[in-house]
């Protein structure tokens, strides 16, 4: 009976050695088709395709003087549907060019600025407003939308930045207060 005990024992101790080898990681490069690492992934925009603006006067100021609409995106390193959204919508080179080329794209970070994301209406993540270089909103959304989505939404808003560009006279810059700013926000907690 004990020779039966300390056999079972042994065969035990094995399976767990076995078991624990096989739960140690990898220490070979991972390939280009792996995906990116859990860092790289909480380190967004880290590689971003687009030209991230922080939020602020600069960058009201930059849509103002590139008769630009405002393109905000609220996101939290933590949040898995704005992990989803950046990879494949916003990272999406239809999306990057749309965006680049009618908005400055401002990237705020909603647990360094949750104050923003309530005065803007957030109520969750991912949360992008489409504003006018005035800071007057065009459009917002919660959620992860399509990359066809996200680029119909902007073209539509593109042609209402270039509608208030033409009844601003042709000067570039849109209609509008023309502050580079954005109500009740400019000037406090930039």
């Amino acid at each position: 009976m004990q020779l039966h005990r300390g056999i079972v024992l042994i065969l035990l101790l094995a399976a767990i050695a076995i078991g624990l080898w096989l739960a140690l990681p990898d220490t070979e490069k991972p390939d280009a088709s792996s995906p990116p690492s859990a860092a790289a992934v909480h380190d967004y925009p880290l590689g971003s395709a687009i030209d991230w603006q922080s939020w602020g006067a600069q960058a009201g100021a930059r849509a103002q003087d590139h008769g630009k609409g405002l393109f905000v995106y609220f996101h939290g390193q933590w949040c898995s549907w704005c992990r989803q959204y950046q990879q494949e919508t916003l990272e999406h080179p239809d999306t990057v060019a749309a965006i680049e080329a009618q908005y400055v794209p401002v990237l705020v970070n909603l647990d360094q600025r949750r104050d923003l994301f309530t005065r803007l209406g957030g109520r969750g993540v991912p949360y992008t407003v489409l504003m006018d270089a005035d800071g007057e909103p065009l459009a917002r959304f919660t959620g992860h939308v399509s990359a066809a989505d996200l680029q119909q939404l902007l073209k539509e808003t593109a042609q209402r930045l270039i509608t208030a560009r033409g009844r601003a006279g042709g000067t570039g810059k849109p209609a509008g207060r023309g502050s580079g700013a954005v109500p009740g926000v400019s000037g406090r907690n930039l």
